[in-house]
C-alpha cells in the first residue's frame, strides 16, 4: 500500500526522511511512503489534489496521508470493496450471546433480547434466524400492556407473511404472567359482592389455613410474646382469624375480562409451536361461584387448545381454572389435553389418588416437580404413590415405567413417606419410580434468622421465587434432578404475596 505525503518545507522532509520517505521526481514537492514490493506506486501532488489545511480537509485518495501547516497528521483508509460472508458466518454472529447450557426466557430488558432485535432489521439473511430465536428466548409477557401489545402483533403481523407465518416462528416459549398480584380496590377489577358480605369487611384479607407446623429456630424457644395468641398463623405468619362467617373474598385480580381473553388469544394462536409454558397468575384469587363474567371458562379454554405443549411450570398454584368448582367432576387440563407433556411443575398441588392415574395417562411425562406438598401427617392412602403408580399403569398404555418424582421445599418442611418405604420395595424393586425431596435454603443474611414469622418473606413466597427465578433462567429441571438443595439470594425488597383460600 502507498501513501503519498505532501511537503512544503525543510521540516517536513525531515520528518519524511524519519519515516522513509523518498523525494518524487515531480516538481512539486511530494514524497512516496514506500509500501510492499507487491504494491502499485501511486503519488499524488498538490496540483492534483486541493487541500484546505484550516478546515482539515482529507484527501480524496484512496489511501492518503496528510501534513498540514499545522503538523497534525491526517489519514484517510479506502472504502474496502463490499464482502459477502457466508450464511453460516452471519448465523454464528447472530447466535453468538446465546448461552449454550440452559435455555433461558429473556425479558425485554436484557441484551441478548435487543441484540437479537437488531438482527432482524439488518438484513434477510438475518432476519430468519434472529426471529427464530426471539420466539425461542424472548417470549417474556409479565403485565398486561404487554400482553395486549403482544396479541395486537399476533393479530396484524408485520415481519412475517401472513401465509405462512410458523416458518419464521418455529419452537416458541413463553413466560405469562398479565395478571397483578394485588387489586387497588378503588381502581383495578373487583370480585363482585356477595349479599351476605357488609362494607367493613371489604378490606379483609383471607388467607389459607394453616396445615403446616412453623418452622422454628433451634436457638429460640416457643416462649415468645406471639406465642399466647388466639390466632393462628399462615405461611407468610401474618395471623388470622380461627374462623369467619360469612366467607369474604377480597378483589380479585384475575376478573378481568379483557385481560383473560387476551390470554386465551394468545394461547391460541401459539398452540400449532408453544412447547414451554411458564406461568405466574393468581388463578385461586377468583372463586368459580364469584365468576360472573366466566373468567375461569375463558382461562381454561386457552389451555386446553396447547395440544404440543412439552414443559410446563405454574409458579402460583397447581392450574386451578376449575369451571364448577368441583374438581373431581372436571378434567386435569394438563393430563387430558397435553398428550406430549414431559416435564411439569406445579405449586401446592391436591394429591388423590386419582393424580397418579392422570400421570400414567401421560407416555411422554418424565420428570414431576411439586412444591409445597407436606407435610403430611399421618400420610394418606393417596400417598402410596409408586402402588398407585404401577396399578395404573397395568391399564394404561404408555411403555416406559420409569418417573422422576421431586418434592420441593423449605427445610424441614418435606412430605414425611418413610412408611411406605418397605411395601415400595416390594412394588419397585429396580426403583423406576425415583422420589426425592429438593431443599430451598432460606437466603444466609440477618433477615432470615430466627422464627419463620419473622422473615421477610415466607417459606411459601420463598419457593414460588426459586421456581420462578429458576424456570426463567432455564435450569430449573437440570436442578431438581440432579442435585438436593439449593440456597437462595436474597430477594430484597420483594413483598409478600396475598394468599388466598378457596
Amino acid at each position: 500500500m502507498i501513501f503519498s505525503l505532501c511537503a512544503t518545507s525543510h521540516h517536513h522532509r525531515a520528518l519524511a526522511r524519519l519515516i522513509n520517505l523518498s523525494p518524487s521526481t515531480s516538481h512539486s514537492s511530494t514524497f512516496e511512503l514506500q509500501g510492499p514490493a507487491s504494491s502499485s506506486r501511486k503519488s499524488h501532488t498538490l496540483t492534483d489534489q486541493c487541500i484546505d489545511c484550516h478546515s482539515h480537509t482529507y484527501l480524496r485518495s484512496p489511501y492518503s496521508a496528510v501534513f498540514t501547516s499545522k503538523m497534525e497528521l491526517q489519514k484517510t483508509v479506502a472504502r474496502p470493496h463490499r464482502v459477502q460472508l457466508p450464511s453460516e458466518i452471519l448465523l454464528m454472529i447472530v447466535e453468538l450471546p446465546i448461552p449454550k447450557d440452559s435455555t433461558p426466557i429473556l425479558r425485554a430488558s436484557d441484551p441478548i433480547t435487543k441484540w437479537l432485535l437488531a438482527f432482524t432489521r439488518v438484513c434477510k439473511a438475518t432476519y430468519l434466524p434472529a426471529s427464530k430465536l426471539l420466539w425461542r428466548y424472548c417470549l417474556c409477557i409479565d403485565s398486561k400492556q404487554r400482553a395486549l401489545d403482544f396479541m395486537r402483533f399476533l393479530a396484524n403481523p408485520l415481519y412475517y407473511p401472513r401465509r405462512d407465518p410458523w416458518k419464521v416462528r418455529g419452537t416458541a416459549r413463553l413466560y405469562l404472567a398479565p395478571f397483578p398480584d394485588e387489586v387497588d380496590e378503588e381502581s383495578g377489577p373487583e370480585a363482585p359482592a356477595g349479599p351476605a358480605e357488609s362494607a367493613e369487611h371489604q378490606e379483609t384479607e383471607t388467607q389459607e389455613s394453616s396445615s403446616r407446623r412453623r418452622m422454628d429456630s433451634p436457638d429460640e424457644d416457643d416462649s415468645s410474646e406471639d406465642s399466647d395468641s388466639s390466632e393462628d398463623s399462615d405461611d407468610s405468619g401474618s395471623p388470622i382469624p380461627r374462623f369467619q362467617w360469612p366467607l369474604v373474598y377480597p378483589p380479585s385480580p384475575l376478573n378481568d375480562l379483557e385481560t383473560a381473553r387476551t390470554v386465551d388469544g394468545i394461547l391460541s394462536v401459539l398452540a400449532p409451536v408453544l412447547k414451554t409454558l411458564i406461568i405466574d397468575m393468581p388463578l385461586r384469587s377468583l372463586h368459580a361461584s364469584r365468576d360472573e363474567k366466566g373468567i375461569r371458562r375463558i382461562l381454561r379454554r386457552g389451555f386446553e387448545s396447547l395440544v404440543n405443549l412439552e414443559e410446563f411450570v405454574s409458579v402460583r398454584d397447581e392450574l386451578h381454572i376449575d369451571v364448577t368448582g368441583n374438581p373431581e367432576v372436571e378434567e386435569i387440563v394438563w393430563a387430558t389435553c397435553w398428550p406430549k407433556l414431559r416435564r411439569l411443575s406445579l405449586y401446592r398441588p391436591e394429591i388423590y389418588w386419582s393424580t397418579w392415574g392422570a400421570m400414567a395417562q401421560l407416555h411422554h411425562l418424565e420428570l414431576v416437580a411439586f412444591s409445597r406438598v407436606g407435610p403430611v401427617y399421618p400420610p394418606a392412602l393417596d400417598w402410596d404413590m409408586k402402588r398407585h403408580w404401577f396399578d395404573f399403569l397395568a391399564e394404561s398404555e404408555r411403555k416406559s415405567k420409569d418417573l422422576s418424582l421431586v418434592f420441593v421445599d423449605c427445610a424441614d418442611e418435606h412430605p414425611d413417606l418413610r412408611c411406605f418405604s418397605a411395601s415400595w420395595k416390594r412394588v419397585d424393586p429396580k426403583d423406576q419410580v425415583k422420589i426425592r425431596n429438593f431443599t430451598v435454603q432460606a437466603p444466609l443474611t440477618e433477615a432470615y434468622d430466627g422464627r419463620v414469622s419473622k422473615w421477610p418473606l415466607p417459606p411459601a413466597d420463598l419457593c414460588q421465587y426459586w421456581i420462578k427465578e429458576k424456570a426463567l433462567d432455564g435450569t430449573l429441571w437440570d436442578d431438581v434432578q440432579n442435585k438436593h438443595e439449593a440456597w437462595l439470594r436474597d430477594p430484597g425488597s420483594l413483598k409478600r404475596r396475598p394468599i388466598y383460600r378457596l
